[in-house]
C-alpha cells in the first residue's frame, strides 16, 4: 500500500503533484494501451493491484458475515468507522485543506452509500447477487456525469451501458427467483420476491449515492491539494452518527457474538477474526482507491472496482456459495465484465487523446 508520507510530499509542491496526477484522458491512455511515463504507471498499475487483492480479501469474510448473520452490516459499519478514525486520527491536529462544507458533501454520499447497502443486506436478496448488481456504479457513474456534470458519451459508451443494465436486470431477476426458492419471513421487507424487489431499490439508491460523491471527490481532488488521510478522516467521523443510529441492531449482533453459541457456522471467536480480516483489508482498499481517484478519475476507480467484485464473483460462487447457480446469473455476471470492458476501449476516450 501506498504509504500516506508520500501522499503528503506530493501536496506540498505542485510539482510533485503534477508529476502524478492523470486526467480522465490519462487514464484512459493507459487502458488504451499508449504507455505514460515509466513510474506514473508503475504506481498506478500497483495501486488497482493492491485494490483488487485487498478487495477480494475483505469481500470474502463480508459474505460470510452477512450470509450467515443478516442484520451485521451495521455492526461491520461501525468497526471500520471507529478504525478508519484511529488510523487517520493525526488530522484531526491539523487544519483541513478542504472546506467543511464539502466534507460533508463527501460524506453525504458515503454515508447514502453506507445506509442503502446495510439495508439491502437485510433483505433475501442473496448475498452473492448483492455483490454483482454493486457493478452498476458504472451506469450509476454515466447517468450522473450526464445529468449533473453535462458530460457527452459516444455511441460505443452509450451501448456498453446498456450491456451492462441488461447484465444487471439478468442478475436481479436470478436473485429474485432464487430468494422465492428460500423465503424467510425475518428479512427486510417480509420474505420472498418483495424482499429481494426492495433489495434492488435499495442498491440502486446505494449505487446512485456512492457515484456522487465519487464524482465530487473527482472534482475536487483535481482541483486542490487534499490529502486522501484528510478526505478518509472526515468521511468516518461525519458518517459515524448515521451508524450508531443502528445501536439497537449493533449491540444485538455483538452480544450473540459474545455468546458461547456459533454464528453463520462459526465458533464465537471466528465472528471477530473475519470481522477484523474485513476492517483491515476494506481500510486499505478504500486507501487504494482514493490514490487512483485523485491520479486519474472516477471512472478509472470504478473500472478497477468492477474487475476487483467480478473476481470475488467467481471466488464466492465456486467456493463460497452453498447454492446451485442458474445460467442467468452467469450470463449477467458476464455481461456486466463486457460493458465494462466496452465502455474502457470505446473510440469517443481515444479521440479526446488525440486531440490532447
Amino acid at each position: 500500500m501506498v504509504s500516506e508520507g508520500d501522499l503528503r510530499d506530493l501536496t506540498e509542491t505542485k510539482e510533485a503533484q503534477g508529476a502524478l496526477h492523470l486526467t480522465e484522458t490519462s487514464a484512459a491512455v493507459v487502458l488504451a494501451g499508449v504507455a505514460p511515463s515509466e513510474p506514473l504507471l508503475s504506481k498506478v498499475g500497483l495501486l488497482m493491484m493492491l485494490t483488487v487483492i485487498c478487495g477480494c480479501a475483505c469481500q470474502a469474510p463480508y459474505e460470510v458475515l452477512n450470509s450467515g448473520d443478516k442484520g451485521c452490516s451495521h455492526l461491520v459499519s461501525l468497526t471500520e468507522h471507529i478504525f478508519g478514525l484511529v488510523a487517520t486520527s493525526q488530522v484531526a491536529l491539523r487544519r483541513p485543506q478542504l472546506p467543511l462544507a464539502w466534507h460533508f458533501c463527501l460524506a453525504a454520499g458515503s454515508i447514502g452509500y453506507t445506509q442503502f447497502q446495510n439495508a439491502a443486506l437485510g433483505t433475501q436478496l442473496p448475498t452473492l447477487v448483492l455483490i454483482t448488481i454493486k457493478n452498476g456504479n458504472l451506469a450509476a457513474n454515466v447517468f450522473l456525469g450526464k445529468c449533473i456534470l453535462g458530460r457527452c458519451y459516444g455511441v460505443q459508451q452509450l451501448l456498453s451501458v446498456l450491456l451492462l443494465s441488461a447484465g444487471l436486470v439478468l442478475v436481479s431477476v436470478a436473485g429474485i427467483d432464487t430468494s422465492a426458492q428460500g423465503a424467510n419471513d425475518s428479512a427486510v421487507g417480509g420474505g420472498g420476491q418483495w424482499s429481494s424487489i426492495l433489495g434492488i431499490v435499495l442498491l440502486a439508491a446505494a449505487l446512485l449515492s456512492r457515484a456522487a460523491g465519487a464524482l465530487a471527490q473527482e472534482q475536487w481532488c483535481h482541483r486542490y491539494s487534499v490529502p486522501v488521510d484528510e478526505i478518509l478522516f472526515f468521511r468516518s467521523l461525519l458518517g459515524l452518527p448515521a451508524v450508531l443510529m443502528h445501536w439497537p441492531q449493533i449491540s444485538m449482533h455483538a452480544s450473540q457474538w459474545m455468546g458461547d453459541g456459533a454464528v453463520a457456522g462459526l465458533a464465537w471467536h471466528r465472528p471477530w477474526l473475519l470481522l477484523a480480516l474485513n476492517t483491515i483489508m476494506d481500510y486499505a482498499c478504500r486507501v487504494c482507491v482514493t490514490h487512483i481517484i485523485e491520479r486519474t478519475s472516477a471512472l478509472t476507480a470504478n473500472l478497477v472496482l468492477t474487475f476487483q467484485r467480478f473476481v470475488s464473483f467467481i471466488i464466492s460462487a465456486v467456493v463460497l456459495s452453498n447454492q446451485s447457480l442458474r445460467w442467468n446469473l452467469w450470463l449477467g455476471a458476464l455481461a456486466v465484465l463486457a460493458g465494462t470492458v466496452l465502455y474502457a476501449a470505446s473510440p469517443s476516450i481515444k479521440k479526446r487523446i488525440k486531440e490532447d
